[in-house]
């Protein structure tokens, strides 16, 4: 069972430009002939660190173009633009690569060390980069102390560098309460802690409940039972209920909750959809990828995208398929060259590539949400948005 361990993780580029911007360029009041000096040197290096950073960094094609067209513009509000950006091109943003490797999980996006560790942690709020403040949180349960560091947005919540027996924080929360995976000498259950009394409560106690899947919106939580069964349990009745549809030893990157009741996972060669309240299925004609609705095939010279629950078809020449990045709404193909994203939604692909080729090759994409990707190659990432494609 893999535990905890199911995000891609992006390998980018770990050295890009440093900015003279941060240096103090204070002058003494009594030297005016070198204050001016100093600052016509400021507008001069202005002007050489914008145009060769905010310069055409990226070709776009036509159909690119259209994809991200006028979603970001220059409207971009972060704290500090000098420690985080290397230029705005256009639709595009451009994220300095010398702070360390940019991640994406549940929303949020990082800055992290070569050990994962999270140094600064954004949201993207109307097209916007935001900061968010990195907490931490520490408390005890039956004498085994607990941290861990934590960035809080709206109803979601990002936990990381844990210490002691609480191992992991799942995204949303409900009611001002966070629901935590707790480790005691390798017996695992699930808690509720109230944010603001601090409280917490067992929502299970037989040691073997780990690797938790949740709805959209967390009403439900399916656990598994240390490859013994799998166990629903409802956030809003309190109630559990055991999933007998579902195989126990089935890994939980393969179950994904397709709206707040309904998971769609596969038993053995057939993909099925699972209501995990009632525990009844409806089975489907063929398995999808993991963490989508989506099975990919390649045949002679074409690769053909199947909705498995609609029959939706579509299809695009062939290519060399590096990597693949799932979600609800997309799936992303690439490689080290060519890029491209088939939206569910609408049944169409959508060519990403380049009019000409470039010195840079595509390394990693994550989907940050339904609006934006992040993409990183060997010299830059972006952040790339758009404005969707109805046509």
């Amino acid at each position: 069972m893999n535990k905890f361990d199911e995000f891609d993780k992006i390998k980018t580029p770990s050295i890009w430009k440093e900015t003279i911007l941060a240096n103090d360029f204070r002058i003494s009041k009594k030297k005016r002939e070198i204050r001016i000096k100093y600052i016509l040197a400021m507008v001069l290096v202005i002007i050489i660190i914008t145009t060769s950073s905010i310069g055409i960094t990226y070709a776009l094609s036509e159909s690119f173009r259209i994809w991200i067209n006028e979603c970001f513009g220059n409207n971009v509000s972060i704290t500090d633009s000098r420690d985080l950006l290397d230029g705005i091109n256009g639709d595009t943003i451009v994220l300095k690569q010398g702070k360390g490797s940019w991640y994406v999980e549940d929303g949020f996006i990082g800055v992290v060390d070569d050990n994962y560790f999270y140094n600064e942690v954004y949201v993207l709020e109307n097209d916007k980069l935001v900061a968010c403040s990195i907490n931490q949180y520490q408390g005890n349960i039956e004498g085994e102390n607990y941290s861990f560091k934590y960035v809080r947005y709206n109803n979601r919540i990002l936990g990381f560098d844990y210490q002691g027996c609480i191992i992991d924080v799942l995204p949303r929360i409900v009611d001002n309460k966070i629901y935590v995976c707790i480790d005691m000498d390798r017996k695992y259950d699930l808690a509720k802690v109230d944010l603001v009394t601090g409280e917490l409560e067992y929502i299970t106690n037989d040691h073997i409940s780990l690797n938790p899947i949740i709805s959209p919106n967390q009403i439900n939580i399916l656990i598994n039972k240390n490859d013994q069964a799998w166990v629903n349990y409802n956030i809003e009745t309190g109630n559990s209920n055991e999933v007998t549809n579902i195989n126990p030893y089935m890994h939980s990157n393969c179950i994904t909750f397709i709206d707040e009741n309904t998971v769609i996972t596969y038993d053995g060669n057939d993909g099925i959809l699972l209501d995990v309240l009632k525990d009844t299925v409806t089975p489907l004609d063929n398995v999808p990828l993991e963490g989508t609705l989506v099975n990919i095939y390649d045949i002679g010279n074409k690769i053909v995208f199947t909705n498995v629950i609609n029959g939706n078809k579509c299809e695009m020449d062939y290519i060399y398929i590096l990597g693949t990045y799932c979600s609800l709404d997309y799936v992303v193909l690439f490689n080290n060259e060519e890029l491209y994203l088939y939206d569910i939604n609408h049944n169409k692909v959508v060519d990403l590539n380049n009019d000409k080729k470039l010195d840079e090759e595509i390394e990693g994409v994550s989907i940050i949400d339904k609006e934006h990707l992040l993409i990183s190659t060997d010299k830059r990432v972006y952040i790339l948005a758009k404005e969707y494609i109805n046509s």
